[in-house]
């Protein structure tokens, strides 16, 4: 069998690569972080291939398929629906590491060896700790980091958005914003920002919202959302 994949990047970077049909990536249960991902499989068919060795990075979507089922039964969608998973799944998902004391403290490993699924909304890491009550995380087998002709698939490459490359608007007077943070998950960073773009949007105002770190999850913005924000980004958008 012959191909025609071409990479314009060194071949010393990405030494082992499999072609891989752009059906079967659409087929795969594409995570929530991967959302940007899909879409791009989705409008473009490619060519793709599965890079088998090397290190990952943070962001780096992967296809993965699911080994074992632990404390993370269901993988969150782009919808934000939990989708249930089942051995054998093949699913999107992007390498990246976890500081969550109730749940998992997690890195992104240096091979493409076995992993976890250490976040719902998709976060492909090994773990280094975890909390008592937590199951052993759902194991992973990693198929291979997706490629495509500018090379491995990123998250931030597939983002709608730059921080880098985004203007900076003028707007008469100034735009009063206001930071919540905790020092720690469950801290009620979420439920603070829901309450206050809640007062302010009764009160008549125009209120976005936007979530600058986390683990990759829907559930926060769709919060913002019901909450009355007119306009919701978190830092998977850029």
């Amino acid at each position: 069998m012959t191909t025609d994949f071409v990479l314009p990047v060194p071949f010393d970077i990405l030494p082992d690569l499999t072609p891989v049909e752009t059906a079967r990536l659409v087929r795969a249960k594409a995570a929530y972080t991967t959302r940007f991902a899909r879409r791009l499989f989705l409008e473009s068919a490619g060519p793709y291939a599965l890079q088998t060795a090397g290190t990952p990075r943070s962001g780096d979507v992967v296809l993965a398929r699911v080994v074992e089922i632990g404390q993370h039964q269901r993988l969150e969608d782009s919808s934000g629906r939990r989708a249930a998973l089942f051995v054998g799944d093949e699913i999107l998902v992007a390498y990246g590491a976890r500081y969550a004391p109730d749940q998992f403290e997690a890195e992104v490993p240096a091979d493409l060896g076995p992993t976890r699924l250490v976040a719902a909304g998709g976060l492909a890491a090994n773990v280094v700790s975890q909390h008592a009550e937590m199951l052993e995380a759902t194991t992973l087998e990693p198929i291979g980091l997706v490629v495509d002709h500018a090379g491995v698939v990123n998250l931030r490459r597939c983002a709608p958005y730059s921080v880098a490359g985004a203007p900076t608007p003028r707007h008469p007077g100034r735009v009063p914003t206001i930071a919540v943070l905790g020092t720690s998950m469950n801290s009620g960073k979420t439920t603070t920002v829901g309450s206050i773009v809640r007062g302010l949007s009764r009160a008549g105002l125009t209120v976005a919202a936007g979530k600058v770190t986390g683990t990759g999850a829907g559930g926060d913005p769709g919060v913002f959302a019901d909450s009355g924000a007119s306009r919701v980004l978190d830092f998977t958008d850029f």
